[in-house]
């Protein structure tokens, strides 16, 4: 596989298993990304503190099968290909402990601390492996 363009970043993503009131969180670094953060702020009068229109970044995550790597920041396992770790949501959800720290998901609401340090919301995430360029498309707000 060639070097997918501009994919030398890092990220740092936490996904939350929710039961009831409680939450376990779990959080993977993933490298070799592309990332484009783009702030958005209104103009004139909206863009004033007040306003009611609060400035927003959106910003676009691509993680690369064969390229990206992913490793979970609570132990000391090394990077593994991105695509050897990943589970679905519904299936790291069912995994027991052992299974969930070796791997990594992403799903919406998730946090990602982006390369500028900004933290964002994982608004949508789409899994395009299927495609001549396979990646994850991961969309964030905030």
């Amino acid at each position: 596989m060639r070097k997918p363009l501009l994919a030398t970043k890092s990220v740092t993503l936490v996904h939350y298993i929710r039961r009831g009131t409680g939450s376990t969180s779990y959080t993977t670094v993933l490298s070799g990304v592309s990332c484009r953060e783009v702030a958005a702020a209104g103009t004139g009068a909206q863009s004033g503190a007040g306003s009611g229109f609060a400035p927003k970044s959106n910003s676009e995550i691509c993680i690369f099968p064969g390229h990206s790597t992913a490793a979970p920041q609570s132990t000391a396992e090394p990077s593994l290909d991105a695509a050897s770790t990943f589970l679905d949501p519904a299936a790291f959800k069912a995994a027991d402990e052992a299974a969930r720290a070796c791997h990594w998901t992403l799903a919406p609401e998730d946090k990602v601390t982006l390369p500028s340090g900004h933290v964002g919301t994982v608004t949508s995430v789409q899994d395009n492996r299927d495609g001549r360029c396979p990646h994850w498309y991961v969309e964030v707000s905030g």
